[in-house]
């Protein structure tokens, strides 16, 4: 029986910015993983496909005259007509591919950085846990399919689509327009045309020729009948025209009054119509657009339903459908807070002791960011009590003094004192500004909070007297003449305490500087100042890189010190904690946020490692990109 080569003689071509093979292992890693969810039943075409690629990136490290290609036999033809025998040949081509991978990978050095780890590496001494996991969407029918039974049905929690309907479909450049048209009209009957054109055109006017054609090829599509002429009252469709997420509200409501299991089966049916970020493709152009606060208010509801549905399935002894629950939420989730998730709902599945109350805390993490996130001029769905922060999350003790967040969306934890719900958000800016600015004169605060405005001195301490009142006096006395405005040494913030145990770290050794590690990044909720909103927290962009760039550096410190100790549990959780501070502008280049990412934990891993050193790199030689996504005062830039 023939055996393979050594892979470790194959010379491989160097690839910028890593080592010579980082790049090819991890792809190898990547298509074993991948092909954890095939079988040889599984359709041809995504066998097909699967096994091309493998064979590209064998190419690159196998030399033509390599004895694996003799086993693989690329040349081979399955486009034959199909038969029994021809489908057994393409199966078995596809299991010797994989069996070449895993092979390969057996002798392939870790796929992270070329750079010393510090000491010799040991060998993998705990078992790796479960598969990173993923949400799955379901493969035997479209979850709307039952709901087409009445007419069309207007998609908008995932990519946004019109099923169900009679005429003819529109076809080219005018699909997307008229799509978000329906979408449009849907959520907002009842509007005029100038009311159509500046949502759906906002930058640059257009005639009436190009609206009407539009209108038209809508109304062929979904029929007359469900779309009539214009009306008196606007554009409007007729109640035989609805979406899942009508559909999706129904069942939420229904699941607030209905007992037990009936309750959880309503919410089940609600999340199982999710299939991605609410409103996708919607205003593309323009991501502020009329689509933003309905996308908003969708995944705010989602994360919600995906929060009950997993209480009441931890309740009942149910980690696995606690899970699903929770994989729903990380369709609506941004990337970083998804990847977060997929670690803690894996060790849910895996029934780890603890991972339902850090499962939830992550959904309570997100409800928040969020929340904090939501476009100018929503309320909150509710107004959090800041004095109960989310279970699980590493949180001064009840009875400490007030304590300022920024690791994710901005919070004042621990101020007692009462505050009206319209004025917590400037309020908040405000401790926020205070701590990091201790002794601040007037001039400092005016600028900051409100920048652009000449305010008047009653603005400012009204505003002051509020946040004492809400705060305590006891913790902000009156500004002096020599010291301007601060708080008392008593508030402190996750920042200043991450602070401390980096230092701690820096001078402790190896055993308590990863203890410090970890108590550092167990601070991290999210990214700094997530969810502030265009206009406030201008003042926040410079510290808002400082701070990202903080925990990007902790995290891959103790993620390499947790791989040497072949510790992988550790070292994906550290990873999940470092890139939780991902900076918008950088979701794209994070491999870990891709959908066909590695999901076996060990190439999850090296892959975050990867991922987080070359953040490091951005983020040291890119000092202009923030946190905050959305660019740079030009007095911010020039510092």
């Amino acid at each position: 029986m023939p055996h393979l080569p050594d892979p470790s003689n194959h010379r491989l071509p160097h690839l910028p910015g890593g080592p010579a093979n980082s790049r090819q292992t991890a792809l190898i890693r990547n298509l074993i993983s991948r092909a954890q969810s095939l079988t040889a039943d599984s359709p041809t075409y995504d066998l097909a496909r699967w096994r091309a690629t493998a064979l590209v990136v064998l190419s690159a490290i196998c030399p033509p005259d390599d004895l694996v290609w003799k086993l693989l036999r690329p040349d081979t033809d399955y486009s034959a007509a199909l038969s029994p025998h021809n489908d057994q040949a393409f199966a078995e081509g596809w299991g010797t591919t994989l069996g070449v991978l895993e092979g390969l990978v057996a002798h392939l050095p870790p796929d992270h950085q070329d750079e010393p780890l510090g000491s010799p590496k040991r060998t993998l001494t705990t078992p790796p846990g479960p598969a990173l996991y993923r949400p799955a969407l379901r493969k035997d029918a479209d979850p709307l399919q039952d709901l087409l039974t009445t007419g069309p049905v207007i998609r908008l929690l995932g990519p946004a689509d019109i099923l169900g309907t009679d005429g003819p479909h529109p076809d080219g450049p005018d699909l997307r327009r008229i799509v978000e048209a329906a979408a449009f009209i849907h959520l907002r009957p009842g509007g005029d045309p100038g009311r159509l054109d500046r949502a759906l055109w906002p930058r640059h006017p257009i005639n009436t020729r190009t609206r009407d054609h539009l209108t038209r090829q809508l109304r062929n599509w979904v029929g007359a009948d469900r779309f009539p002429e214009r009306p008196e009252g606007g554009y409007a469709f007729t109640d035989k025209v609805t979406s899942d997420w009508t559909h999706f509200q129904q069942r939420v409501r229904t699941a607030q009054s209905a007992p037990g299991p009936y309750g959880d089966q309503a919410l089940r049916q609600a999340l199982d119509m999710v299939q991605g970020a609410p409103c996708t493709d919607l205003s593309p152009d323009d991501p502020g657009g009329w689509a933003a606060p309905y996308a908003h208010a969708m995944a705010i509801l989602v994360v919600d339903a995906a929060r009950q549905l997993m209480e009441r399935r931890l309740a009942a002894g149910d980690p696995t459908g606690a899970a699903w629950a929770g994989g729903r939420a990380m369709l609506v989730a941004p990337a970083p807070e998804a990847f977060h998730l997929s670690i803690q709902l894996s060790r849910l599945t895996a029934g780890e002791p603890g991972a339902g109350q850090t499962a939830s805390a992550a959904l309570e993490t997100l409800r928040a960011t969020l929340d904090a996130a939501r476009p100018v001029g929503i309320q909150a769905a509710h107004a959090p009590d800041p004095s109960s922060p989310p279970a699980g999350t590493a949180t001064p003790p009840s009875h400490a003094a007030p304590f300022v967040r920024y690791f994710g969306a901005v919070e004042l934890v621990g101020a007692t004192g009462p505050v009206g719900s319209n004025r917590m958000r400037r309020l908040t800016e405000y401790a926020a500004y205070l701590h990091l600015h201790p002794g601040c004169r007037y001039q400092d605060l005016d600028r900051a909070l409100w920048p652009e405005k000449d305010i008047r001195s009653t603005t400012r301490n009204a505003a002051t007297s509020h946040l004492r009142k809400w705060i305590g006096a006891e913790y902000f006395p009156d500004a002096s003449p020599d010291g301007g405005y601060a708080f008392t040494e008593a508030v402190s913030s996750d920042w200043s305490r991450f602070q401390a145990h980096l230092q701690t770290a820096r001078n402790a050794s190896a055993a308590e500087g990863e203890a410090a590690l970890e108590r550092a990044l167990e601070l991290v909720r999210g990214r700094p100042f997530a969810g502030t909103s265009p206009g406030g927290f201008k003042w926040a962009e410079r510290l808002a890189h400082d701070m990202s760039r903080a925990i990007i550096d902790a995290a891959y410190d103790l993620v390499h010190r947790r791989l040497e100790a072949g510790d992988v549990d550790g070292a994906l959780w550290a990873a999940g904690q470092g890139l939780l501070a991902t900076p918008p502008t950088e979701y794209d280049r994070v491999e870990s946020f891709r959908a066909d990412a590695p999901t076996d934990r060990t190439s999850a891993a090296h892959q975050a490692a990867e991922d987080l050193r070359n953040l490091k790199d951005t983020l040291v030689t890119a000092p202009s990109l923030v946190a905050l996504g959305y660019p740079l005062l030009p007095e911010a830039a020039s510092a």
